[in-house]
């Protein structure tokens, strides 16, 4: 009989739990309403008219997007599309608009403070019909010399210029303008169009049919907008020619048009944002945009996936491996590049909108698919060498190099993004072509023309079809592969000193995030935030819990016997557990009787090619790491215990008869009986 337990209480006494939830709230708003203005974005390459893909060249959308801000123009482009501050994000953009409560009038000016000679200041109500004049001079108490221009112009333009005439102070008011569905006003090249007190800018919004297109205003090259006073109200379209320095052509123009698509309204309390549920999530994004660009000021990266990193703090593994130590070439690179850095998401609790802060690490290997593609082409020639064989044939060093690198990840030099390799082909190479810009162009040229890359021009191309673009391919030599080659899996030496490097201590989690927070409050890196008036709390959330007593754990295989007789076991079995945690460390007997030994070195995950679940195992494994740090710690990093990485398997089937097809049919790189067992991801 199993001794006697008292019983437990219910609750302990309450405690503060410190989450990694940090509260965001507008300065200076108090209590008051505020509108979130979301645009559409297209690029076009103004030298041929050729639009930009969406979701595509988003590195180089940006830094045109960014160009008026360098120039110190970037005060024009808000003004014209009537917000206080413009944030890009991709093919969108945001914007902030304060709720001044301001009325815009129409009432006549009072004739002492009409501006004479003011252009484009003023309109007169001439024969019932308002038309913009310059005035020219007082005419008694009562009365003033105008001189008369076409509506919907500049005077500098010249058009229907007459007068002078005559007319009441009365029949004077400030100008206003507006464009409607399918109008165009375009600022001369050169001119500074200012908006006085008083005067208005209405843009309409696109109509519900396709012949209803938005009203637009375009700034010709050189010209400006500027509100000194006045209000624009843009549910419309801004167009504008924007000139970059491009690393092959020098200096060239790119067109982009921005158009209101959606109006967030957010009310604040006590600086506080209150987000409407339906519009949370456009809300938050906009968040997140700010965010990014100040962690492009603190020099983060993205390398791939979500996360921002210290892309100049890489570490590299193993430390000293016996390749490099025993060599007098140190320019051979290390195995893998292990970089720091942070998941950042915005998210809504119920203390309002917070940035949830964790810490993150991105494993990168330190060589080219290029280079790992000459060592598989290599050991295969020497393996045919050495029994004898002729050098193998262009078709066998076809399906080797397909066997070792298909279903493999590698992250592209150019744009940081993560492509699942669907094929190597060695038929292509940077010589080969595309359509582009309405005609054919090298893979050589385009690299060369759009991200200043010289490629080599004899090598392989990698098939990774991305998303919904089916012909994307990659030049070997830009791409790195993530994770880790079957080879190296086998070192314990090094598997168990890159799992030190991927597990970070709570201490180390809690410097990091005030590395975080310090560089977005910092004078040098805030500003993206003190543009939107937009602060972060430098204490997180905090919330009380009462904590419930804590139940033992049963970790010996010898307690199962019990359970199933719906006994208790005896107390020698227990393991207990307190706030603390175990009262002793239950492993490596979870898996091993004294004296024995598991090796998990050879095992297999399946799971669906789609992006998204390739992306949720590449998650999973991030979160297992660090619990695979704990127990090789745990077990003394001896040989009783190996743990090594799995090797993942896309299956690209839309059935479930296809499904069993393709996983019966795959060939490990290993002989199949020394599978230690296999996960099968099972997609919805």
């Amino acid at each position: 009989m199993s001794a006697h337990r008292a019983p437990a209480t219910v609750r302990r006494k309450l405690r503060t739990c410190i989450s990694n939830f940090y509260p965001i709230h507008f300065l200076q708003h108090g209590d008051r309403h505020l509108r979130i203005q979301v645009f559409h974005c297209v690029f076009y390459d103004a030298e041929v008219e050729q639009p930009m893909l969406p979701r595509e060249e988003t590195e180089l959308k940006r830094d045109i997007f960014d160009v008026p801000r360098m120039l110190r123009k970037q005060q024009s482009i808000e003004d014209a599309l009537g917000v206080t501050t413009l944030e890009f994000g991709g093919d969108c953009a945001a914007g902030l608009r304060v709720e001044s409560g301001q009325r815009v009038t129409t009432a006549a000016v009072e004739i002492q403070d009409l501006v004479i000679d003011g252009v484009d200041r003023y309109e007169a109500n001439y024969a019932g019909d308002w038309l913009p004049c310059v005035v020219r001079e007082r005419a008694g108490n009562d009365a003033v010399i105008v001189d008369l221009y076409a509506p919907g112009s500049f005077w500098t333009e010249n058009l229907n210029q007459m007068g002078p005439f005559t007319i009441p102070a009365s029949q004077i008011r400030h100008r206003q303008w507006e464009v409607c569905r399918g109008e165009v006003l375009r600022i001369p090249d050169g001119e500074v169009f200012t908006l006085h007190e008083g005067q208005t800018l209405w843009v309409q919004s696109r109509g519900p049919g396709h012949d209803e297109p938005a009203g637009r205003i375009e700034l010709g090259e050189g010209s400006s907008l500027r509100c000194a006073g006045g209000t624009v109200e843009n549910d419309g379209m801004l167009a504008c020619i924007i000139s970059m320095q491009h690393p092959q052509y020098g200096q060239r123009k790119y067109k982009v048009q921005i158009e209101s698509t959606k109006t967030v309204l957010v009310d604040c309390v006590n600086g506080i944002p209150d987000l409407p549920a339906e519009e949370r999530s456009v809300a938050l994004q906009c968040f997140t945009w700010i965010f990014e660009r100040a962690y492009r000021q603190m020099k983060l990266r993205s390398l791939g996936g979500r996360g921002w990193y210290f892309a100049d703090e890489g570490e590299a593994y193993p430390k000293t491996p016996a390749e490099r130590s025993s060599s007098s070439d140190w320019r051979i690179p290390p195995r893998v590049f292990l970089y720091k850095g942070f998941t950042a998401t915005s998210a809504y609790v119920s203390r309002g909108p917070c940035l949830k802060i964790d810490v993150s690490v991105r494993m990168i290997q330190g060589q080219t698919a290029l280079s790992r593609l000459n060592f598989f082409r290599d050991m295969l020639m020497e393996v045919h060498q050495k029994r004898g064989l002729p050098n193998p044939s262009k078709d066998e060093v076809d399906a080797f190099l397909q066997k070792q690198m298909v279903g493999r990840t590698c992250m592209s030099r150019h744009n940081q993004i993560h492509y699942r390799i669907s094929r190597v082909c060695i038929e292509m190479d940077a010589l080969s072509t595309f359509p582009f810009e309405e005609g054919e162009i090298t893979y050589l040229e385009y690299f060369q023309r759009r991200h200043g890359i010289t490629l080599q021009k004899k090598q392989p191309m990698l098939y990774c079809p991305f998303r919904s673009k089916v012909e994307v391919y990659i030049p070997a030599e830009i791409a790195f592969l993530t994770g880790l080659d079957e080879e190296w899996k086998g070192d314990r030496e090094f598997s168990q000193e890159l799992w030190q490097g991927l597990r970070y201590p709570p201490r180390d989690h809690w410097n990091l995030q005030a590395r975080l927070l310090h560089g977005l409050t910092s004078e040098e890196h805030g500003t993206p935030l003190r543009e939107w008036g937009v602060a972060l709390d430098p204490e997180p959330v905090k919330v009380q819990f009462a904590e419930l007593d804590h139940d033992p754990v049963y970790f010996s295989r010898k307690s199962e016997d019990f359970f199933r007789n719906l006994r208790e076991p005896p107390l020698e079995f227990e393991v207990g557990t307190s706030e603390h945690g175990f009262d002793r460390r239950p492993w490596p007997e979870v898996w091993m009787q004294p004296g024995s030994r598991l090796v998990l070195d050879r095992w297999l995950i399946f799971c669906s090619s789609r992006q998204s679940e390739m992306e949720a195992v590449e998650r999973f494994l991030g979160e297992l790491e660090p619990m695979v740090g704990e127990l090789l710690e745990a077990a003394g990093h001896s040989d009783r215990l190996i743990i090594s990485p799995p090797t993942v398997v896309p299956i690209t089937a839309n059935s479930a008869a296809g499904w069993v097809k393709k996983v019966a049919a795959y060939e490990p790189p290993w002989p199949a009986k020394l599978i230690k067992f296999v996960v099968v991801v099972i997609p919805p």
